[in-house]
């Protein structure tokens, strides 16, 4: 239990819109690799993001549970409210209002870091070769098993001020991501057509027209 607390607060907490990102994603690398159609792909996505962050505001709850039964419920709601308030929207001379400007902070940092550039310089030319060898139709499945690392700039964005004061770790996303984008380019995804003539298995396990057997 140490070991876990320790974990989650020294990594997790540092970077916490990659991991369902992350978890998303893998999930639907294996939903696409099952042949689930883009539609139960979104699903599957969707409902692990939703899933993990269920999970994450459950763990803050019980964080708060238990400091009200040590400081009362006054006290601990009035830190909340104030902690909350100045995450969203808190005035500080480190802070720049605006849209966008909490990505471009944590854009900046990641560039900041050795071998930044070259990281992506190789993923860039990736992504490159896997759309030319990549059917259109099939981009969409790429983007559907992608779209959970929007979750990241919107973190960034919803949290501005959090997001520009402590860039020096939240841009740990941003390395997550571009490990996610290298992980994508190297995966083959069933291609339509054989998944049109094969069997396709459904969310839960059920299995959609199976393969005749020969007696």
């Amino acid at each position: 239990i140490t070991a876990g607390a320790a974990f989650v607060y020294v990594d997790v907490l540092t970077a916490v819109p990659a991991f369902p990102a992350l978890a998303a994603t893998l999930a639907g690398v294996a939903g696409a690799k099952q042949g689930l159609d883009d539609r139960d792909l979104l699903q599957v996505t969707s409902t692990t993001v939703l899933g993990w962050m269920s999970g994450y505001a459950g763990m803050w709850s019980m964080k708060w549970l238990f400091a009200t039964m040590f400081f009362g419920a006054g006290t601990v709601w009035d830190q909340i409210t104030r902690q909350i308030g100045f995450r969203l929207s808190g005035q500080h001379d480190r802070v720049v209002q605006g849209f966008g400007e909490a990505t471009a902070a944590n854009l900046r940092r990641f560039s900041d870091q050795p071998f930044s550039w070259a990281v992506i310089a190789v993923i860039a030319v990736l992504v490159l070769l896997t759309i030319r060898r990549t059917a259109l139709p099939e981009i969409s499945r790429l983007a559907i098993v992608a779209s959970p690392m929007l979750i990241i700039p919107i973190w960034y964005e919803s949290l501005s001020n959090h997001s520009q004061l402590h860039h020096w770790f939240t841009y740990r996303s941003i390395s997550v991501a571009a490990g996610i984008v290298a992980m994508l380019t190297l995966v083959k995804f069933p291609r339509r057509e054989d998944l049109s003539s094969g069997s396709r298995v459904q969310p839960g396990g059920r299995r959609e027209n199976p393969p005749a057997i020969d007696p």
